[in-house]
């Protein structure tokens, strides 16, 4: 599939956003099917002129004039995703100007007189005490011009992204007059995003999907890998020095578009921001609907990770869904609250209120839950899998709202997305794999551990009918869901106590859902996977057979589904964090002594009665009771204990594995990170709250 994406700058910035050259330089692009080409444009109006005309497919364009054009009603286009979490502006002067007040009477560059960046900068310097009309403004062009004029001494400052200050930094008599994340803080709005028009959206979603997988994948690599990224740009622009990129890599950690970056909380800030500027005062109003459509990014939609879709844009959703438990944004870059205007808007009306608290009731009543005082809203992740079932019984047999909490459950996985959304505060609790908590700490995100739901490894490795024995796995594939989670720390911890060494003697691949672990396995993409219990079923129907089980290793312990919080959020909410493991304890009692609601859940989160999306193997209906039987019996009977104490031994093997490609995990020592505090005082409250 053929696609021309229009890029509204030169070169490839440092920042985030390089990710649209980057993957294309790595081929990231070619793996998903397209062929890109990259048309480097100036300036934003002249790609939209040229996604207009046909010329373009998708467009990074500025998110100001994509909402002027949905509020005129000129042309239909939406945002379909976006590369970089933030805009990374600052102003930089000539070191001869002390303070900020010292601008007065001097000149300041800008793209052109009325620009969104003329129009930021003077509302940063008016947050800041000046009065902007006591300088005067030019307009000089594209950020490269302006950092060239400040250089040359034709301009006294300016205002460039950290991606330009880079090239000029090392200039002498240049210094920054204010910083980038103060003036995010100025002017906290999405400054890009990448659009498609309407027609093309309906007329080819699949290309759109790819796109998206492709940036997503990039930005996975990049967010995890400090050298993927650096050694990229380099080669794009040698005229960058390393020791630069180096230093900026850890301001953009948990900026990369990881997971889409669609915000839809943060869109509706930038328009209700840009409305508030001098450009837009003669704008009629654009519904947030109107420019945004989530289907290519939206982790909520039953199809495989890279391939979700909704048939709504978010935001558009009926009431009595959204309270069933449909937000509309539960990507990565998604708001720490429920709390979106459509959610404000609901509570504010009488029947809002009503539909509120039905949505509380008690599933096995009937009847209104009786409520605490709410005590905080807070966004939870967690992976798939059995071993989950308490998150999912306090939630929807309404556990988390007696003990105060509002909370919003999101399928991120138990990997480095999840890890990335609870370290950027996109969401306060993880149900995470333990190796992704002491990998993160390691790098110094100061994560602690406050149980662990899941202390054995709750697999068994399915073969084909090939592999007799685990001297047949050498040269051969294991699908695991994805590195560095538990599957892939279970699979690489099994392959060594073998004598196997991994990713030398047996290759792993990963695959991102459990639904696409089974899948690759038939398709004969793998010889084997880690395979949880309702996995086998059907995986033996077709020819394939248990060559170990991996609970019954001598001498393994796991750290999985172990819950995950920042130092700061614990400290700084300590009533919260006790609410919900008060919640988790009292949802794990319960639903020992409620079987059939337990299965209704199993069935409900895995999807068991559901078309899981095209090529996609789904159990029927009638073995979906058997497979949640299956699971409740094994998790709830064997796997997820009374009291879930997080141990330091439960990581050692995760550590160990990790170890072997993170240098700061050799040594490292997990019993500083580990919390057992809130269990405890759980354990000694009363059984209801």
């Amino acid at each position: 599939m053929k696609l021309s994406l229009g890029l509204a700058s030169k070169p490839a910035p440092a920042l985030p956003n390089s990710v649209l050259w980057l993957a294309k330089d790595l081929g990231y692009y070619e793996r998903e099917g397209l062929d890109v080409t990259l048309q480097e444009l100036d300036g934003t109006p002249t790609v939209i002129a040229a996604m207009i005309a046909g010329d373009l497919d998708v467009g990074n364009i500025g998110t100001d004039q994509l909402v002027k054009l949905a509020a005129q009603k000129s042309v239909d286009m939406r945002a379909i995703n976006s590369s970089d979490a933030r805009q990374y502006f600052l102003i930089e002067s000539k070191d001869s100007i002390g303070t900020i007040q010292d601008l007065k009477g001097k000149t300041f560059g800008v793209a052109k007189v009325g620009s969104l960046d003329d129009t930021m900068t003077r509302l940063v310097l008016q947050a800041k005490g000046f009065d902007p009309t006591q300088m005067t403004f030019a307009g000089i062009g594209a950020p490269d011009a302006r950092a060239q004029a400040l250089v040359a001494g034709r301009v006294d400052a300016t205002t460039m992204s950290l991606g330009t200050w880079v090239s000029i930094q090392h200039e002498k008599g240049l210094k920054t007059l204010v910083n980038a994340d103060d003036y995010y803080a100025a002017a906290p709005i999405n400054l890009k995003v990448n659009a498609a028009t309407s027609k093309l959206i309906q007329s080819n979603p699949e290309v759109l999907r790819r796109f998206t997988a492709a940036i997503m994948k990039a930005s996975r690599s990049f967010a995890e890998d400090q050298n993927a990224w650096v050694d990229a740009m380099l080669k794009r622009r040698p005229d960058l020095k390393r020791d630069d990129l180096v230093e900026l890599w850890p301001q953009f950690k948990n900026a990369w578009a990881v997971n889409g970056l669609f915000n839809l909380e943060q869109y509706q800030k930038t328009e209700d921001f840009l409305y508030k500027t001098p450009d837009f005062k003669d704008v009629p109003p654009a519904a947030l609907s109107a420019w945004t459509d989530t289907q290519f990014v939206d982790p909520c939609s039953s199809r495989s990770v890279w391939t979700r879709s909704l048939t709504r844009p978010a935001g558009l959703f009926r009431d009595a869904e959204q309270l069933q438990g449909r937000s509309p944004c539960r990507g990565l870059g998604c708001p720490q609250k429920a709390d979106t205007e459509w959610g404000r808007r609901l509570v504010r009306s009488r029947l809002g209120g009503a539909l509120l608290a039905a949505s509380l009731l008690a599933a096995c009543g009937g009847t209104a839950a009786p409520s605490a005082k709410p005590v905080a809203t807070m966004a939870v992740s967690y992976p798939e899998g059995g071993a989950h079932l308490p998150l999912w019984y306090a939630k929807d047999k309404g556990i988390f709202a007696r003990n105060g909490l509002n909370v919003d459950l999101r399928p991120l996985g138990g990997g480095s997305p999840a890890m990335a959304a609870l370290t950027s505060g996109q969401t306060q609790v993880a149900d995470i794999t333990g190796s992704v908590i002491a990998a993160a700490d390691a790098g110094g995100a100061d994560v602690l551990a406050l149980a662990t739901l899941d202390p054995v490894y709750p697999y068994v490795l399915e073969a084909n009918a090939d592999i007799k024995s685990p001297a047949d796995l050498k040269g051969q594939a294991i699908a695991v869901r994805a590195f560095g989670d538990a599957t892939d720390v279970a699979a690489r911890v099994a392959l060594q106590k073998l004598g196997l060494t991994p990713d030398k003697d047996v290759r792993l691949i990963e695959v991102n859902s459990e639904n696409a672990r089974v899948a690759a396995t038939l398709a004969k993409q793998a010889c084997c996977t880690v395979a949880q219990p309702q996995d086998r079923p059907l995986l033996e129907s077709n020819g394939f057979h248990q060559l170990f089980d991996f609970s019954q290793l001598q001498g393994t312990k796991n750290a999985q589904g172990v819950i995950g919080v920042t130092r700061a959020y614990a400290s700084g909410n300590s009533t919260a964090v006790q609410a919900f493991m008060d919640s988790l304890v009292q949802a794990i009692a319960a639903e020992k002594a409620d079987k059939p609601g337990s299965l209704a859940l199993i069935k409900k989160y895995l999807k068991l009665d559901t078309e899981a999306g095209a090529g996609t193997p789904t159990p029927s209906a009638a073995s979906a009771d058997q497979i949640a039987n299956v699971l409740y019996d094994y998790f709830v009977g064997q796997v997820i204990p009374a009291n879930p104490v997080a141990t330091a031994d439960q990581f050692t093997d995760g550590i160990a594995v990790a170890a072997e490609k993170n240098a700061q995990l050799r040594g490292f020592d997990m019993s500083r990170y580990i919390d057992g505090s809130f269990l405890e005082q759980a354990e000694k409250r009363p059984p209801s709250a």
